[in-house]
């Protein structure tokens, strides 16, 4: 799965023969639905890598993604509104120059 990317942030993408990183984009992914509550994606990380791994490393992570996880899904959001804010500024500058040209 991992192709040069650093999907497990803060975290080893492979431990030994183990790839964990897939387990890491699926809970990026799911720290970026505001449908999917934190404790969720967590709860799933945990899960995934202890299957993968065949080992108890998962709760590991969760502890840490429990204690940290918070400061990068707030992150995640807070560009999402500042990506929004900027594309309503636009539009509504590109509304008010237009209409000024045609008054």
């Amino acid at each position: 799965m991992n192709n040069g990317r650093d999907y497990c942030t803060l975290w080893f993408d492979r431990l030994g023969d183990y790839d964990i990183s897939g387990c890491c984009l699926i809970h990026d992914e799911e720290y970026e639905d505001p449908h999917i509550p934190r404790e969720e994606a967590d709860e799933n990380l945990r899960k995934c890598v202890n299957q993968v791994t065949k080992s108890n490393i998962g709760n590991i992570m969760y502890v840490g993604v429990r204690a940290f996880g918070w400061i990068f899904r707030t992150m995640y959001f807070v560009s999402q509104i500042n990506r929004k804010m900027r594309q309503v500024f636009k539009e509504q500058k590109d509304y008010w120059f237009h209409s000024a040209e045609h008054k």
